[in-house]
């Protein structure tokens, strides 16, 4: 896959004005849907799993310049009814979007944890955190809470920057086991796999800003913009299809 600049041809001029920033849109029926530009934490995927506040209060941020986003300052977490519904539990395809910005650079290992649906003392779904030298990790639950978590590292390539809006994802695929990390539409590292899906995972709660448990691993002065979550394995150019919708226009990128 290659990209060139927007409104030209490879190494051409960038097209003015830039489109407007989007927040993810409902194709693909996703069983959770934020766009939290509008400054409400409903959900707009149809299914009504909307977020109050677990710990802390809710406030809202600018994410780029006229836009905002739901700003998250270590004292707060926001949480779907608990438990969660069956129609926001998946144990198989899983596809996890979201668009974000940190604020502050992260130093300690294990990080921040985006989303997480399950319980304390009860299997997770699917998880999905950023740690030391941006190194995302993604995972689930089986059996007695054993984990199966993958981490993905950049490698050669650039991580994102403190302030830098962040398009981020991860697809596990349960028929392969296995999960993809990607960045910016692209895969930020080749498919890892693991060894069992989850299971026992009907009683979680879907949480954005922490762990499992709302007192551990919180975000740190991060501003979400959107999250997406489809019960399907998005393909890679389903991937770079949901950048080029939000995140393309504005930073002048298309596909070629």
């Amino acid at each position: 896959m290659g990209w060139r600049k927007r409104g030209g041809p490879a190494g051409g001029q960038f097209a003015a004005p830039f489109t407007a920033l989007k927040p993810f849109d409902d194709s693909n029926d996703p069983i959770a849907l934020y766009d939290f530009s509008q400054e409400h934490t409903n959900d707009l995927s149809g299914f009504d799993h909307h977020l109050t506040a677990e710990v802390g209060t809710a406030h809202f941020s600018e994410f780029v310049s006229g836009q905002f986003g739901l700003w998250l300052d270590g004292s707060t977490v926001l949480a779907s009814v608990n438990p969660a519904p069956a129609t926001l539990i998946t144990e198989g395809d899983v596809t996890l979007l979201f668009a974000f910005r940190f604020e502050h650079k992260l130093e300690v290992s294990p990080g921040d944890t985006l989303l997480s649906l399950g319980n304390n003392g009860v299997n997770q779904a699917y998880s999905m955190s950023v740690g030391t030298s941006y190194i995302f990790s993604v995972n689930h639950e089986n059996g007695a809470s054993v984990d199966n978590i993958i981490d993905f590292t950049s490698g050669s390539r650039r991580h994102p920057l403190a302030g830098q809006p962040i398009w981020t994802g991860a697809v596990r695929d349960a028929s392969a086991k296995t999960w993809t990390c990607y960045m910016g539409g692209r895969e930020f590292a080749a498919p890892q796999t693991y060894a069992n899906n989850p299971d026992n995972t009907s009683a979680g709660r879907l949480r954005i800003g922490s762990s499992v448990t709302p007192t551990l691993l919180r975000v740190q002065s991060t501003v979400f913009y959107s999250v997406k979550i489809v019960a399907a394995a998005y393909t890679a150019e389903q991937m770079a299809t949901e950048w080029n919708n939000t995140f393309g226009g504005t930073f002048g990128l298309v596909e070629l």
